[in-house]
Order: C-alpha cells, then sequence, then structure tokens
C-alpha cells in the first residue's frame, strides 16, 4: 500500500499579497510584509539579471535615455507616454499632440506672471486650479496610471497628475519635483527659498513645507510621514509597477511580470517595486502548483529564486511545491522522478526534515521503482 510520508509536507505554503507603497492604488490593496529582508531587497533590485529587453522602438530609446537615471531626449510627460504602452500607434500620436497643446494653452494662459519667486508661486497655483478645471485632470480613478488614458479620457490618479503637473510647471519656468511618502506620490515646488508640496490630485491640494527630508503633518504625531524625493525616472518606472499590480490582481501574471521588470530597468534601486516582483512570480507559481503544472511552478520559483536568492517566502515555496511534486509522482508509482525532485530540492535545502524525510522513504527497498 502507498505511503509516501505527506505528514511530513512542509507547511510553509506561503502567497503574497502586493506590497503598494508610492502608489495610487496602495489604499485599496493593503500594505503586508514580504518574507525577504528590505536589505537582502535591496541588495538584489540590481537591473543587470532583473532588466528587460524593450517591446518597442520607443521603449529601447527610453530605456537608454534613462541609463544615467534622468532623462535628456524624453521630457516627463513624453516618458510617461511611451511608459503607459499604448497598443495603437494613433493613440499614441493623439496622447503626444495632446500633451503639445496642453503645454502650449498652459503658457497662454498662465506664462505672464512674471519670474519672481512670488509670480512664480501664483502662477503654480493658477496651474493647480487650471489644469482641474480646464486642462486634462477630470475625474480620478486609483487605476488610472496610464498617461495616455489621462490626456485621451482626463482620468488621472496620484501619479499622472503629478507627471502632467510637472510638466506644465516647467513650461511655466517653475522648478517642480516629485516626492513620495508610503502610497502616495505628490509634487514639491521652489520659490526662492520656500518649498511647497502640491497634492496634485485635487484643485485644491496646496500646503507648505520645508523640503523633502522633514515630515508633512497628518494629524497626530505618530502618523507623520517624510516626504522622500524621487527623480523623473523613477516616477515614469511607477506607471510600469502599478499597472504590474493591477495585471497581477488580474492574474494576467506573464504581463505582469514584464512591467514589474520593465519598472525594475527603470528603477533598479527601488526595494518595494522588487518585493512585488518577487510576489508576482511567487503568487504564479503557486497557481501553476494548484492547477498540477509542476514544471511551470518549478521553473517560476526557481527563476524568482535567481533573482532573490535570499526571500525566505520563495524559499519557502520552494520547498512546497518540489515536495508536493514528489509527492504526486511517487502517487503514480513514479519513484525514481520522486527521488530525483527530491534530492534536487535537498541539495538547496539539506537541513529540510520534510524533504529528507521523503528520500528516506524513498530510499527503503520495496520503493526502488522505475518509471
Amino acid at each position: 500500500m502507498f505511503g509516501f510520508p505527506f505528514a511530513a509536507r512542509p507547511t510553509r505554503r506561503r502567497g503574497f499579497r502586493l506590497v503598494g507603497v508610492a502608489l495610487a492604488i496602495w489604499a485599496s490593496l493593503g500594505a503586508v510584509g514580504h518574507g525577504g529582508s528590505a536589505a537582502s531587497l535591496r541588495a538584489r533590485a540590481l537591473c543587470g539579471p532583473i532588466a528587460l529587453s524593450p517591446r518597442s522602438e520607443a521603449e529601447a530609446r527610453l530605456f537608454l535615455d534613462a541609463l544615467d537615471g534622468r532623462f535628456g531626449e524624453h521630457t516627463l510627460g513624453e516618458a510617461a507616454i511611451v511608459a503607459s504602452r499604448p497598443t495603437d500607434p494613433d493613440a499614441c500620436e493623439e496622447a503626444l499632440s495632446r500633451l503639445v497643446a496642453l503645454r502650449s494653452a498652459a503658457f497662454t494662459a498662465l506664462g505672464g506672471e512674471g519670474k519672481t519667486p512670488p509670480a512664480a508661486e501664483k502662477s503654480a497655483r493658477r496651474l493647480l486650479t487650471w489644469i482641474h478645471r480646464e486642462g486634462s485632470l477630470v475625474d480620478y480613478d486609483a487605476a488610472a496610471s496610464d498617461v495616455v488614458r489621462t490626456l485621451c479620457e482626463g482620468r488621472f490618479n496620484c501619479v499622472t497628475a503629478s507627471v502632467l503637473y510637472q510638466e506644465l510647471a516647467r513650461e511655466l519656468g517653475i522648478e517642480a519635483a516629485a516626492a513620495q511618502t508610503p502610497g502616495h506620490v505628490w509634487t514639491v515646488a521652489r520659490f526662492g527659498d520656500a518649498w511647497t508640496h502640491v497634492q496634485t490630485t485635487s484643485p485644491r491640494g496646496w500646503d507648505r513645507l520645508l523640503a523633502p527630508g522633514h515630515v508633512v503633518a497628518s494629524g497626530s504625531a505618530a502618523n507623520d510621514l517624510t516626504l522622500e524625493w524621487i527623480t523623473d525616472v523613477e516616477l515614469v518606472a511607477k506607471i510600469y509597477y502599478n499597472r504590474a499590480i493591477l495585471l497581477a490582481q488580474a492574474k494576467d501574471y506573464s504581463a505582469a511580470v514584464e512591467d514589474a521588470r520593465a519598472g525594475l530597468t527603470l528603477s533598479p534601486g527601488d526595494p518595494t517595486a522588487a518585493a512585488n516582483l518577487a510576489a508576482i512570480v511567487n503568487n504564479w507559481s503557486l497557481l501553476a502548483q494548484a492547477e498540477g503544472d509542476y514544471l511551470l511552478a518549478s521553473a517560476l520559483v526557481l527563476q524568482g529564486l535567481a533573482w532573490f536568492p535570499e526571500d525566505e517566502t520563495l524559499q519557502a515555496n520552494d520547498i512546497f511545491i518540489h515536495h508536493s511534486w514528489a509527492c504526486e509522482l511517487a502517487r503514480q508509482g513514479r519513484y525514481a522522478g520522486a527521488r530525483q525532485k527530491l534530492e534536487a530540492a535537498v541539495t538547496r535545502y539539506p537541513h529540510e526534515a520534510a524533504l529528507n524525510e521523503g528520500l528516506r522513504w524513498l530510499e527503503r527497498p520495496c520503493n526502488f521503482g522505475t518509471e
């Protein structure tokens, strides 16, 4: 009678929930911990092994332009349009035309205020109202990280609103850049020695601040948040990052991995983006295992570990998947195959009790079967 030691089956099967940081959709997803340490994720968020081949000539130019950590050939808005990956070339052209027209209209309406700090601040305040009432920001949509959609339909979130506000502010000669707090992207504008952080998702989102690195009061001292500078390249990377989360929620894991890798190609030092790539690969591997596709599950979890070898959650699921695969092969009487899977896993985890107990069971004389 078949007696593979199922009682020793690993119990550390772990699925991920995606971590939303500097995301417009963070609040709806929830932020949860990740099995790997922040230090290991930072260490492994390197462009080389994760970097993705561009999907189009325009994206290839974008990636090359961003190699030094800044855009030289693209404005922020133009880079965001490429990162939105419009599938219809006409939609891309329409978005670029609308961006040019928007810059012109903003300059015509607001460009006569002057260059002194008080005049520039007045222009910046007016721009925030103008972009909501007469510009492209019409309807807030937490999932609207696609700048093409923002320009053509008016739907926006904190990422796309920040992109367009900064694009137009710079057209007016206003010094503007992006900053983030957990779960949100802001614009920070400078007027002489004074700084203002701007909530671009609201026409009334104007507030004083000393500079990034200082706290944003949020109602109680315990909940104060610190603004952190992000570059234009890092801001554009969040377009890929947000889309990857939405695709993963829809279980389109292949496309989600592609977008997550594209985001890390632009912003290789983002530990939260790295955590989400690990999460997507992990969840995809567990779905494949649950559907009985052990070959795909194994390939995915091993790829995840090639990118993030110290990730404890991927390690736990590597053990779970390969132990489950060995169990299935043993059920079918394919003992040699079961031994092969366990032996390979034991080389990675020599002290894992469940794997070693399975091997000892298979080494019993009555179980030396062939395929």
